[in-house]
């Protein structure tokens, strides 16, 4: 049963967040959030060749925090190409929108939230200055997945 589950957990970790593999900037530490807002840097020429060839998708990485019905969330902001093809996020569904602010969240996020497709809430982020922006989001899709 256990190897059952390991094996579900590397399959949907590589469909969901990981793909094949990942490159991660070397200031970057998955342990310390803190290095998220220094840990970034141009793609080199041979990573940007792997993401023409679809074989690869860049993700940038920045905390956020999300405003729904007056509360406060913490969040990751992950920045990913809707015509991204490597992992199973539902990016068409960014590039099908209407909307230049669009979003897709997890069902555990909407869960969280009381968020629901067609909601808008809003998002502040720090730029690459560190000057905080937001912006009113609309949620286009919502995904289930099995990656916490």
């Amino acid at each position: 049963m256990i190897d059952g589950w390991n094996r579900q957990a590397r399959n949907d970790s590589k469909n969901w967040e990981i793909g094949s593999g990942q490159f991660w900037h070397p200031s970057y530490d998955r342990f310390d959030p803190y290095t998220i807002a220094e840990s970034n840097a141009e793609l080199s020429e041979d990573i940007q060749n792997l993401i023409k060839e679809d074989k690869v998708t860049p993700i940038l990485i920045r905390q956020a925090t999300l405003y729904p019905q007056g509360r406060l969330q913490s969040v990751f902001l992950k920045g990913v190409d809707p015509n991204q093809k490597v992992l199973l996020l539902p990016t068409a569904d960014i590039q099908n929108s209407q909307n230049k602010f669009a979003a897709i969240i997890g069902e555990q996020m909407a869960k969280s939230t009381k968020l629901k497709v067609g909601d808008n809430v809003l998002m502040r982020w720090r730029d690459k200055n560190g000057t905080f922006d937001a912006r009113e989001i609309e949620i286009v899709s919502i995904f289930k997945c099995d990656v916490p």
